[in-house]
């Protein structure tokens, strides 16, 4: 089986690291500063062109006057200005509810004491998530040159699950990534990966060419440079998984890893699934979904047989190269803890240290919940009525009289609403019909694989015609032949997927982007979708006339690509303060692009006015 280009690099690392790790350190080392080259040395070549022109301007008046006779000037300096602009990368740092120290002093006084015991860096802010994680970010302040602001990031759900003391071993792994207690080397090695993928987003989300330019060195360098320093990546994940039992014990950082391992996706398969089911049959959430957590972890004893099978499964998973962080059996063998079955908490870490502001916590949380997901709870509750409705009308219509559609929704409705097994049966009487489905030989052979068996190979080679369906066929066929030790026919099925994914790559590639080079031509898409898109611009004050086209593409020519120019009422300094509005009003299931009328797009702007038509 081929190896992709990070797991040759990782795997070259490896062996270097094991044969010399001296060389393996030296010239991970370079690598790193490679990137910090590319950098300063574009900065440091547009800084000297300025300051070259004005030693010219200064030292020999003559060459200005050629410079600015022949318009060279007008040309270089905004150059220079490009460069130096792409150089400066914001980077965003997370978000969620802060936490004061002077509202929330116990929780505070445990991080104060790790962080001194360890000789960490200052966290200059608290916040907290709704996720079950825990990190510290460093988000830089000038960007590329540094000065780091420190953020301790904590999920409620962990701190749900946790004991207090068991919080204090995960803040403890956390703060052992950047400790000067132990590995300087590694700690740095650590926070330079991140650093290099923060700049990465940071210049792919850039759209001047010296942005892009910028970009794709550091698409290129990034993860390469992850893969070489992924051997120290992962020596770091276990330092500071013994830097955490140092401070607490073997036995607490052991049961704070199995917790996290076992316990979070027993709530997400006991709680959550069910929690999200009950849109199905309510237009509005029955309760809080934060407040029913907390009742479901007070009033539930988690079932130790499903918690012992689920702890059988995780400890069988082995280490991967996709992840620097190493299975649960490689971490709990590292820090010698011999795992066991999770215990109930008895006071949550969420309740001891939020203290008094616990219960407000909670409400907060469900208010933020709310905001979030209120829209596609209405739209859960409406699509399921609407599809019981059609189920039911189904129901009462003879198959002889259905179309392929029709059919084919009454097969997945069914398979959806009442049953999976009845389902199964309809479609394979679909496909004794419709023999060519690429959906229903998806389903049949996903079934014929789970159940090992090899007819599952000729269900395939159909559902292989739907583009969207190749890649999760070609995994299960290439799995299936593997097991059988068919490596030549596994193969085959491996390069068809990443034929898929390439493919797949090059249609995002093509459509992330518009340019007045692109061919251009008025729109095909359907009346409905037109006016749809009139209606939503017609809906924002800022917009003051609209033209549609189309880009023509290579890739899914079925799937249009639109361009939508705009002019804008009043006065705008950016293309975001111009467009931000615009965006969030536009609901249409299309591929698009909206290019305002603006000094940077004019050209692009009048090639979509001239080759499509105009909205309003």
């Amino acid at each position: 089986m081929e190896l992709s280009v990070f797991e040759r690099t990782a795997e070259r690392a490896e062996k270097l690291a094991e044969r010399n790790f001296s060389l393996y350190k030296f010239k991970l080392i370079l690598f790193a500063l490679l990137g910090y080259f590319v950098i300063f040395g574009t900065i440091s070549l547009a800084i000297g062109s300025l300051v070259g022109i004005g030693y010219l301007a200064i030292a020999h008046s003559a060459w200005v006057l050629i410079l600015l006779k022949n318009k060279i000037i007008f040309l270089v300096i905004p150059v220079i200005w490009v460069l130096l602009k792409a150089c400066w990368v914001k980077i965003e740092a997370p978000t969620g509810f802060e936490l004061s120290k002077k509202q929330y002093p116990e929780l505070f006084a445990e991080i104060n004491a790790i962080r001194k015991q360890l000789r960490a860096p200052k966290i200059h802010k608290v916040i907290l998530t709704q996720e079950m994680n825990a990190g510290i970010a460093q988000t830089p302040r000038l960007g590329i040159f540094g000065w780091q602001k420190n953020t301790l990031v904590l999920g409620m759900e962990l701190l749900l699950i946790l004991s207090t003391e068991q919080t204090r071993s995960v803040i403890a792994h956390e703060f052992g990534h950047l400790s000067g207690n132990h590995s300087r080397f590694n700690g740095w090695i650590y926070r330079i990966r991140t650093t290099w993928f923060q700049i990465m987003q940071g210049f792919d989300q850039q759209k001047s060419w010296g942005g892009k330019m910028m970009a794709k060195f550091f698409d290129f360098y990034a993860p390469r440079f992850a893969a070489y320093s992924f051997v120290l990546a992962r020596a770091n994940e276990y330092e500071a998984d013994n830097i955490a039992a140092e401070i607490t014990s073997r036995s607490v950082t052991g049961e704070a890893l199995v917790n996290t391992y076992v316990v979070a996706p027993y709530i997400e398969n006991n709680y959550w699934q069910d929690y999200f089911k009950l849109a199905d049959d309510n237009p509005e959430p029955i309760h809080m979904p934060w407040a029913g957590l907390r009742s479901f972890l007070n009033k539930n004893t988690a079932c130790q047989d499903t918690l012992a099978k689920a702890l059988e499964q995780e400890l069988k998973v082995d280490t991967q190269l996709d992840n620097t962080h190493p299975a649960l059996s490689d971490r709990l063998k590292s820090i010698g803890y011999v795992a066991e079955i999770p215990h109930d908490v008895d006071i949550s870490a969420a309740k001891e240290l939020l203290a008094d502001n616990y219960s407000q916590v909670v409400k907060d949380l469900d208010e933020q919940w709310l905001t979030e997901h209120k829209d596609n709870w209405k739209s859960r509750y409406a699509y399921v009525q609407e599809s019981r409705n059609k189920l039911r009308e189904l129901k009462g219509k003879p198959i002889e009289d259905m179309s392929e559609g029709e059919h084919w929704d009454f097969c997945c409705l069914t398979d959806e609403f009442i049953s999976n097994d009845e389902s199964i049966s309809m479609i394979q009487e679909f496909q004794k019909k419709y023999p060519e489905s690429p959906n229903a030989a998806y389903v049949i052979g996903r079934k014929l694989f789970e159940e090992e068996k090899g007819e599952c190979i000729q269900q395939f080679e159909v559902s292989v015609k739907e583009p969207s369906l190749v890649i999760e066929s070609c995994q299960m066929a290439y799995q299936f032949l593997q097991n059988i030790n068919e490596e030549e026919q596994a193969e085959n099925w491996k390069r068809l997927a990443e034929d898929q994914i390439q493919k797949n790559e090059a249609a995002d590639q093509e459509r992330e982007e518009l340019s007045p080079n692109d061919k251009i031509r008025k729109s095909l898409i359907d009346e409905d979708m037109k006016n749809q898109i009139i209606t939503d611009l017609m809906a924002n004050e800022t917009v003051k006339s609209a033209w549609l086209a189309e880009k023509e593409v290579k890739y899914y020519k079925e799937t249009p690509m639109l361009a939508i120019a705009v002019k804008v009422k009043g006065m705008h300094m950016s293309e975001n303060t111009a467009m931000q509005s615009v965006h969030t009003q536009m609901d249409i299931d299309a591929t698009y692009i909206i290019v305002p009328y603006l000094a940077d797009y004019k050209p692009l702007c009048k090639k979509i006015m001239k080759e499509g038509e105009r909205l309003f």
